[in-house]
């Protein structure tokens, strides 16, 4: 089974050309917004170990909101990842929040013909005061 080593939701990620070296700015869990809602670019970072995982990976990534209800950000396969034991993944995303609260960015894998979740990333969304 595919396994998540770590999350971290920042404003943008940086990959060095030469080192490929990471470099992650504007880490954060929190926004505070003058009026809701409120639209922000962010960036997911994931660390997935992929070492005993010989097949490709169904990998599903969601906003879960105060509610409980769940918005699929986006779907992907492993299969370019074929032969690697550890992979970092940087995925780009327009959010918008419109309630105040505590939300999840969660990673999910399909095994069995279900979703199961490697991780979930908490962010609170409030109002300047």
């Amino acid at each position: 089974m595919i396994q998540v080593i770590s999350t971290l939701l920042c404003d943008t990620a940086i990959q060095d050309a030469v080192t490929g070296k990471n470099s992650y700015i504007g880490v954060f869990e929190r926004i505070n917004a003058p009026i809701l809602p409120v639209k922000i670019r962010a960036t997911l970072a994931v660390r997935f170990k992929l070492r005993g995982s010989e097949k490709d990976h169904s990998i599903k990534l969601s906003v879960i909101n105060p509610k409980g209800e769940e918005k699929v950000l986006t779907e992907f396969t492993t299969q370019d990842w074929s032969g690697k034991e550890r992979a970092v993944a940087h995925f780009n995303m327009d959010l918008e929040f419109a309630e105040e609260g505590g939300y999840a960015i969660q990673v999910s894998a399909k095994e069995h013909n279900h979703w199961e979740l490697l991780a979930s990333e908490d962010l609170e969304v409030g109002i300047l005061n």
